[in-house]
């Protein structure tokens, strides 16, 4: 939503919306806002009837909505409906409820029930579960994701991220069990070992040596207010003797760091080191020049949201503006989410600098990224000879 509309039309619909679905006159409710986009409504204890029409009522609510000054929007939804004390019996439940966005991501408004909130509950801490015994056994892996270079033609970075395969519960995304691990405290534990495995991974393979020049990892908000960070990362790259810009660090533009003094030190003190910094996910947060224009920022990834939107003439010229300002700034372009022939020519035409997405690779093992860099990469006289 925040892609479509202005940053005080979205605070302006938050408003308005809770004014609009706590107008039932028989009942009395308060509408509160849990974290952008999710919003938690409190109210009168209702029979299973009533419930479920004001279920009705608050879907019809989602899917035809109006603005004033904007006009009609429709709105996705995921709305779960349960009892307090009676049908939640822990904060696990509630959390659960608030996090799994899945009406947010196929344009429908769903309703759930409260046996359906218990499934997810019981998945949530089976999932917590998961993560701590593959912290606690070192067993998280990590995928590499190839970032194409329009200058020369090669695969000269990647993305590393974080896979869990657990015995019993098999593959979980880091969609899942990174909220999870954010709400345990496990985010320090999380960050330090994706670094190691990945310094592990530069001192088995030397990437280097076909073509690789710097890794991407994610830091989480969470880790940088750590005023241990800078010395932990330090001595994990020095325990495998990697170079520190053998590593650049990614921060979601979704946080905004410049409120915290103490980010701000930790940041400053890890790029003394000459580690550098990526601002991830262009577009979907705090969208302002100071962000882009503060000097941290050696790489602009732009979200695939704006890509997307770009089939149409607003959407393009927004793209190709956004492009224009990172590379006046000094910055290189990161497009996400690149997948077809198309949106790679658009890219190109407006200056992007490397491209990441499915048209190139999905992540893939660290072993198959390996591989896949080697072929992609050697030197068209040598593949024809």
């Amino acid at each position: 939503m925040r892609n479509v509309i202005s940053n005080d039309d979205f605070d302006r619909l938050l408003r308005e919306f809770s004014a609009h679905i706590t107008k039932v006159r028989s009942i009395r409710e308060t509408a509160y806002n849990y974290e952008p986009g999710v919003m938690v409504i409190m109210g009168e204890t209702l029979d299973d009837k009533l419930l479920q029409l004001r279920m009705e009522s608050l879907r019809e609510s989602f899917s035809d909505f109006h603005l004033e000054g904007t006009g009609r929007i429709t709105l996705s939804a995921t709305i779960d409906a349960v009892r307090v004390p009676e049908d939640v019996d822990s904060a696990e439940t509630i959390f659960a409820m608030c996090d799994d966005k899945k009406g947010f991501q196929d344009g429908k408004v769903i309703v759930r029930s409260r046996e359906e909130a218990e499934k997810l509950s019981l998945r949530r801490i089976r999932v917590r579960e998961a993560l701590k015994r593959a912290l606690d056994d070192k067993t998280l892996e990590i995928y590499i994701q190839p970032i194409w270079w329009a200058e020369d033609n090669r695969i000269r970075t990647g993305e590393v991220l974080a896979r869990l395969h657990d015995p019993q519960l098999g593959l979980v995304m880091p969609g899942e069990f990174i909220p999870i691990a954010e709400e345990s405290g496990f985010m320090a534990r999380l960050g330090d070992m994706i670094l190691e495995k990945t310094c592990q991974y530069i001192q088995k393979y030397k990437p280097e040596e076909f073509g690789i020049e710097y890794l991407e990892i994610n830091v989480s908000p969470y880790q940088l207010p750590d005023p241990a960070i800078h010395e932990r990362f330090l001595a994990c790259m020095q325990k495998y003797g990697i170079p520190m810009n053998r590593i650049n660090l990614e921060i979601t533009e979704t946080y905004d760091i410049e409120t915290s003094s103490i980010i701000m030190k930790n940041v400053q003190n890890l790029r003394n080191s000459c580690f550098t910094f990526s601002l991830d996910d262009f577009g979907t947060g705090y969208s302002n020049f100071s962000i882009i224009s503060s000097g941290i920022y050696t790489n602009l990834k732009v979200d695939r949201s704006l890509l997307l939107s770009a089939d149409k003439p607003d959407g393009r010229q927004l793209l190709k503006t956004i492009y224009t300002m990172g590379k006046t700034l000094g910055l290189s372009i990161i497009q996400e989410g690149v997948e077809t022939k198309e949106q790679l020519a658009l890219v190109e035409s407006y200056g992007g600098d490397m491209i990441q997405g499915f048209y190139f690779s999905k992540p893939v093992p660290a072993e198959e990224f390996t591989a896949y860099v080697k072929e992609f990469n050697i030197p068209k006289n040598i593949m024809t000879a």
